[in-house]
């Protein structure tokens, strides 16, 4: 039981950890604002933002088509 119980906690930190590597834009659940992961400004937002409460999308189209809007500083 334990052994599943890691493996399905592996493969779930893998499902996540590729998700953010394909993604340039992360978004917030909580305040549905959009930034941008190579934006230096943005960088802080995103390391504050809890990992429950992040979205991530490989464009800035998607993300506002999902109704997340670019923050003020991009």
């Amino acid at each position: 039981m334990k052994r599943l119980f890691v493996v399905l906690l592996l493969m779930l930190l893998l499902a996540v950890a590729s998700a953010e590597a394909g993604a340039r834009f992360v978004g917030t659940k909580t305040t549905k604002k959009l930034h941008d992961s190579t934006h230096s400004a943005c960088q802080q937002y995103i390391k504050q933002t809890k990992a429950g409460n992040k979205v991530y999308f490989k464009s800035k189209k998607a993300a506002i088509k999902a109704g997340y809007k670019p923050c003020k500083k991009c």
